[in-house]
């Protein structure tokens, strides 16, 4: 057994970053307008709205596209975060399903899913073709509305240099704990018409003050966690709780994974109608920079992780990224397994002290709620039980991404 343990869990801000919010509870410091101009520039779109979350985002688009119509459906793939779809649902919409096509990253549609009552497509960039979302985006983009969810991957661009995420109608972003671009908080809505984006600026107006309390809270916990994240407290300490979370499934198991445990509510929660807080701003300016050039690291990685994976024989893995590697922001390297389930492979690299990814989404079509065969979506079924994700956040070395893939061939391959 490694005497070293690797861990998923990575919070991507540093201590600069935390100790610039940090200062911000006591010297109040508006540097809204210059973050403001740093994103849009970061993005190179300008109808932006800043948002308390990715949800609130996408809550205030889909309030804004109800001002535009009467129909009721929109089409997602089931897998992807519940939230997502429970933000729909509380938007007034209803959630379509229709499959993922594995290829390409993107929802499998065909003339019989546009039914007469379908007003927009939700695409969430997960490991998106480019190429192929160019010919997705030709093919409907005068039908109905498109929607990116590009929650995960703010950074990710097409082969010309456009983000993902403003490449149709409306696009938004999360500035969240887990995401590339952490602001503890945060998110942004990206819509292309000017004439719904004044429209959307007038509902965002009845937008709420994102609460003190709330921030400071999320702000407590990601310092916790970078803590027990640490090295030095890893080695020494952290890493029993971590074996015992997954033995357990406790309460930290939860926590860390809150999308294999949804909720579902009866009434819209307030948050999805919270503004960005202002402790983001001076931080925000910061770590716009600084994830620029962590991109580009994990990107290296990313590249050498798919060089390592080719000596994978082709009938146990499927490899993602071969090629431009632009497509993706990498907070994790996903890959598909053929023959093997992430469950087997997680359970394995825990005995080696290796802390992977125990299942990335689930597919929504097997909740009851949703009154949706989920045979019927044989794709997102795969996915949820055979996309394993590999570690690429800062602690992650070259020598550990060679552990990584030899152990892994080895079990693949056996």
């Amino acid at each position: 057994m490694r005497n070293k343990f690797l861990t998923r869990i990575n919070i991507n801000i540093d201590y600069i970053g935390i100790k610039k919010i940090f200062k911000n509870f006591f010297i109040s410091k508006s540097c809204e307008v210059e973050f403001f101009e740093k994103f849009t520039n970061y993005i190179n779109k300008q109808n932006i709205i800043l948002t308390g979350s990715g949800r609130a985002a996408l809550y205030l688009i889909l309030c804004q596209i109800k001002k535009n119509t009467k129909k009721k459906k929109i089409l997602i793939s089931p897998y992807t975060l519940t939230e997502v779809i429970n933000v729909i649902e509380h938007a007034g919409f209803e959630a379509s399903f229709v499959d993922l096509n594995i290829e390409s990253g993107i929802p499998n549609i065909n003339s019989q899913n546009l039914d007469e009552d379908i007003c927009a497509i939700l695409i969430t960039h997960l490991f998106t073709s480019g190429s192929d979302l160019k010919n997705f985006i030709n093919q409907y983009k005068d039908k109905v509305f498109l929607i990116e969810d590009a929650a995960l991957n703010l950074g990710a661009k097409d082969e010309i240099g456009n983000y993902f995420g403003t490449l149709t109608d409306y696009g938004f972003f999360s500035f969240g704990a887990a995401k590339n671009l952490c602001l503890i908080s945060g998110g942004a809505a990206y819509i292309k018409s000017n004439e719904n984006f004044e429209i959307a600026k007038n509902i965002y107006k009845e937008y709420l003050k994102y609460p003190k309390i709330n921030f400071i809270i999320q702000f407590v916990l990601v310092i916790l966690v970078k803590i027990f994240s640490s090295k030095i407290i890893l080695k020494t300490f952290s890493f029993r709780f971590i074996k015992s979370m997954y033995k357990n499934k406790n309460f930290l198991y939860n926590k860390l994974y809150p999308g294999l445990n949804p909720k579902f509510r009866k009434y819209i929660p307030d948050h999805y109608k919270y503004k960005i807080s202002d402790y983001c701003y001076e931080a925000g300016i910061y770590q716009i920079e600084r994830d620029k050039r962590n991109i580009l690291i994990r990107k290296n990685k990313a590249e050498y992780y798919s060089n390592k994976l080719k000596t994978i024989k082709n009938e146990n893995v499927k490899i993602f990224y071969l090629e431009n590697f632009n497509e993706n922001s990498f907070i994790e390297y996903p890959i598909y397994l053929k023959k093997n389930t992430v469950d087997e492979i997680h359970n394995e690299f825990l005995k080696h002290n290796v802390d992977l990814r125990v299942k990335w989404y689930m597919n929504n079509a097997k909740f009851k709620k949703f009154k949706s065969n989920p045979k019927m979506f044989k794709n997102s079924e795969l996915c949820e039980y055979k996309i394993l994700c590999l570690p690429l956040h800062d602690l992650i070395t070259f020598e550990d991404i060679d552990f990584i893939v030899e152990k892994l061939k080895k079990l693949l391959e056996k």
